[in-house]
């Protein structure tokens, strides 16, 4: 019998990646039960890193069909994640992600078991803005400016200790409990980085055990230990655990 062909999504994305120092015991509450976080050496002992991601995905797809989907979407990213009974880690964890468009935020929870969740976003070249639905209240907002020149992911010196971030496969927790794995591959050898200040406020916990207040969040500052503007293609693919470990 032939086996079946791993479905393939690409897209093209343009945002901005926060990666922010904080203390690991509260990062905890942002995983589901039976995933715990993993020692790591991006930031120091006792802290974890989180990756907040605000883009705007265009040609969003399965790799056959001429057409793809555009929206905007929110990702929150926590790395250095594995099972407690289950294949050995690092994987990453997206405690939530928020998009402006249905379709694209049905299709994320019915075939990857991503978090997703609808909202309104409007995003211009050095802002991004979330608001609920329902009544139109902030949920987030940021601003960005560039501080350097864009070039390519190896170039840029504040990315280097931060490329494992995102090269780890993904897990979320479909239905009925079973743990599910993805890849998502950035294209890191072809994607273009510019390093940016940015400020991040988050008006309402956007999820349960969110960790981050209401206190503007700045990058280069404390709390916080780079920011940078990507542009690159992606690639998004089903796969089992073993695979995506031998990937890494």
């Amino acid at each position: 019998m032939p086996e079946r062909k791993s479905l393939r999504v690409t897209g093209r994305l343009d945002g901005v990646a926060l990666i922010l120092d904080l203390p690991a015991d509260p990062l905890a509450a942002l995983l589901p039960q039976g995933l715990e976080l993993l020692p790591q050496s991006v930031v120091a002992a006792g802290r974890h890193p989180l990756v907040l991601l605000f883009g705007e995905q265009r040609e969003v797809g399965p790799d056959l069909l001429p057409f793809g989907l555009n929206y905007l979407e929110f990702v929150l990213a926590l790395p250095f994640v594995q099972p407690r009974d289950g294949p050995q880690g690092p994987f990453c964890h997206l405690p939530i992600l928020l998009l402006d468009r249905r379709l694209p935020t049905v299709l994320g929870r019915w075939l990857y078991g991503f978090a997703k969740r609808r909202t309104a976003c409007r995003r211009s070249e050095d802002s991004f803005v979330i608001a609920r639905l329902e009544d139109g209240a902030a949920l987030l907002s940021a601003r960005f400016a560039a501080t350097g020149a864009m070039g390519r992911a190896g170039e840029l010196e504040e990315f280097k200790n931060s490329r494992c971030l995102f090269e780890q496969p993904l897990i979320s927790q479909g239905r009925g409990g079973r743990w599910r794995y993805a890849r998502f591959d950035f294209a890191l050898a072809r994607a273009a980085l510019q390093p940016v200040a940015a400020e991040v406020v988050f008006h309402r916990a956007i999820v349960p055990g969110m960790p981050l207040g209401p206190d503007p969040i700045r990058a280069p500052g404390p709390g916080a230990s780079t920011a940078f503007r990507v542009a690159t293609s992606w690639t998004l693919t089903h796969t089992g655990p073993d695979d995506a470990r031998r990937q890494l």
